[in-house]
């Protein structure tokens, strides 16, 4: 089930969620696997997976009160806090 993003009239932002949900990914350097990015580097077939929970996360925001800019700015940040969660007790 996807989010729909309706922002409230009261709000300058509204932030979205889905419920976590089990995904496998890639665990590497190099996030690009496509054969523009390899170049003459030599090609390693030893792929290593893991498994993540994701969360899609959307923002809805009044662009006559917020700019895109600070939109953008909350949500990498808040992106940044649920990466590393012990960063929001400092």
């Amino acid at each position: 089930m996807e989010a729909l993003p309706i922002t409230n009239p009261h709000a300058l932002l509204t932030l979205h969620y889905t419920q976590p949900q089990y995904d496998v990914v890639y665990d590497g350097s190099n996030l690009y696997l496509d054969i523009n990015t390899l170049g003459d580097s030599p090609v390693s077939y030893d792929l290593k997976m893991k498994p993540v929970q994701r969360v899609k996360l959307s923002i809805s925001f009044d662009a006559s009160r917020v700019n895109e800019v600070q939109a953008v700015q909350f949500l990498s940040k808040l992106q940044n806090y649920l990466n590393d969660p012990e960063s929001m007790l400092l």
